[in-house]
């Protein structure tokens, strides 16, 4: 799945509700999570450059690159809890 399809797939809302959505959003974030960390200590020079082009011209945020750097290594290892989403079937009737 590209960046496009990605986009696609984790902003529907025609078919579903928006408890699905966040949802897809989750499993897009954990995908993405798994191939970085996936790329970690693989990449070359030339690729790791392409990839910060690519994420300075699609990505706004205040965050510097060495502090996104920094974060990168400090967290890089924690273990994430996904599937926390409100839904239909786990929200509370009156």
């Amino acid at each position: 799945m590209d960046g496009t399809e990605a986009l696609k797939y984790a902003r529907s809302r025609k078919s579903t509700s928006d408890f699905s959505r966040a949802e897809r959003q989750q499993k897009i974030v954990t995908a993405v999570r798994a191939k970085i960390l996936q790329m970690d200590g693989e990449m070359e020079l030339k690729d790791l450059f392409a990839l910060l082009q690519s994420a300075i011209v699609n990505v706004t945020t205040d965050v510097n690159v060495l502090d996104l750097i920094s974060y990168y290594y400090s967290y890089k290892d924690f273990e994430l809890s996904y599937g926390f989403v409100l839904s239909n079937e786990n929200y509370l009737y009156s």
